[in-house]
Formats: structure tokens, C-alpha cells, sequence
């Protein structure tokens, strides 16, 4: 599995097929004052191999935000990837199929700049998105 594309959101709904995005390509956000809380979505497009729609493993997502002047883990996700319901003997073993994630971001900004996002997937395949916090 390995990581396609990602871009920040400014709100998500729904998941998969029937997802809605709010505010795609979001690289600024203005919040009143400092520190402020950011929550931010992440919608992700993940290559598949055919061989883990069938026997789906556990893949860890972690979230390395970078403020202007040091680098925090924000979070580590576990998440199971769900075969999908087209996930079925009738595709080619080396077959690479796609699916749409979403992940929600919340950390506190204490100061204005460029934010690093960082994705990395199983410790491999990462993805790198940049934020910039006004006040």
C-alpha cells in the first residue's frame, strides 16, 4: 500500500464513494488568536494491491506536524483497511485498485508560519502538505 496523492481539507463528510469535500487544496488558515486549536481534514488517495483487499493488515498512519520551529508527533493512527465490496476473485493477482481516506488533523498552533505535515504509511510511503497559520 502506498500513498497516491493527499491534500488538506476544510471539512469532510461522508467516507469512500460517497465522500463530500469542503474547502479541497485548504494551505491557509486564519484562526482569531494564538495559540488556537487547528482541525483540519486530510483526504487520501491509496494504491492497493490486489492481495490486501483480500486479506486486509493493519497499516499506521503517523502525523508529524512541524511548527515553525520544532517537530511534534500529533498522532499515530492504526487503521484496517476494509475490503471494499468490488474487492472479489474476478481481479488479477498484481491488480492495484485505489481508495479514498480521510483523516482528521487537530493540533494547537501556538505561533503564525508554515506548518509541515507529514504522512508516512507504514513507515514507508509518505506524503508532505504545508500549512500556513495566520492570525
Amino acid at each position: 500500500m502506498r500513498i497516491e496523492w493527499a491534500t488538506l481539507v476544510k471539512s469532510v463528510e461522508g467516507d469512500g464513494m460517497k465522500m463530500v469535500v469542503k474547502g479541497p487544496g485548504a494551505d491557509n488558515i486564519q484562526p482569531p488568536t494564538l495559540p488556537a486549536l487547528i482541525k483540519i481534514w486530510v483526504v487520501a488517495s491509496l494504491a492497493v494491491n490486489f492481495h490486501e483487499l483480500q486479506d486486509p493488515q493493519e497499516s499506521t498512519l503517523q502525523v508529524i506536524v512541524q511548527e515553525p520551529s520544532e517537530m511534534t508527533v500529533v498522532s499515530k493512527t492504526v487503521f484496517r483497511m476494509e475490503s471494499p465490496k468490488m474487492a472479489s476473485t474476478k481481479f488479477e493477482v498484481g491488480h492495484t485498485g485505489r481508495v479514498i481516506k480521510k483523516f482528521e488533523i487537530i493540533f494547537t498552533a501556538e505561533t503564525s508560519g508554515w506548518y509541515s505535515i507529514q504522512f508516512a504509511l507504514n513507515g514507508g510511503s509518505s506524503y508532505l502538505l504545508d500549512l500556513r497559520v495566520a492570525s
